[in-house]
């Protein structure tokens, strides 16, 4: 009995070789397609998980840079250094955010960086170094746009807390 089920498998296989074949290389090309997808989805969740566990901590901390650049808004004489030191903060924390997220707070992250810029707090190597304090125009305009910054990065937590994409 077990020889002839053998000998059987043994004819199935022989006839069918090439279509055999086939399907088992069409297997492969699936199984590679699949893993893949499943090497994207894991990506997505991977970054969904930073963006969960980082931003409640970067908002913070964007949160006591604002409040000590609306200190040295109401004092500049007395908060120099501090506003400085909160301004490198800010600075550092919007570009980590720039990174981690993406559409409208991504943008306005670099709407920041770039206004930072351009007002010569960190210049791109090709300009000249400007030392120079910042006015308090230049100041409530930074304040103005990292406000901006929080909140969008607030609704995109609370967003994700709703989504389960």
């Amino acid at each position: 009995m077990l020889e002839t089920g053998w000998q059987a498998f043994q004819d199935f296989t022989s006839t069918y070789a090439n279509g055999l074949h086939s399907f088992a290389e069409l297997i492969k090309i699936i199984g590679a397609f699949a893993s893949f997808y499943a090497l994207l989805k894991l990506r997505k969740i991977e970054h969904r998980y930073l963006f969960k566990a980082t931003i409640p901590g970067l908002i913070e901390n964007i949160g006591k840079s604002l409040s000590l650049i609306n200190e040295g808004l109401l004092e500049p004489e007395n908060n120099h250094t501090q506003t400085q030191q909160a301004l490198n903060h800010l600075l550092a924390d919007v570009k980590t955010v720039q990174r981690r997220v993406k559409g409208d707070s991504a943008i306005a992250a670099k709407r920041l960086v770039t206004l930072m810029r351009r007002i010569g707090f960190e210049p791109y190597f090709w300009q000249r170094q400007i030392v120079r304090e910042l006015t308090g125009a230049e100041l409530l305009e930074i304040y103005v746009q990292a406000s901006g910054l929080v909140r969008l990065l607030a609704n995109d937590l609370d967003g994700s807390a709703w989504s389960s994409k």
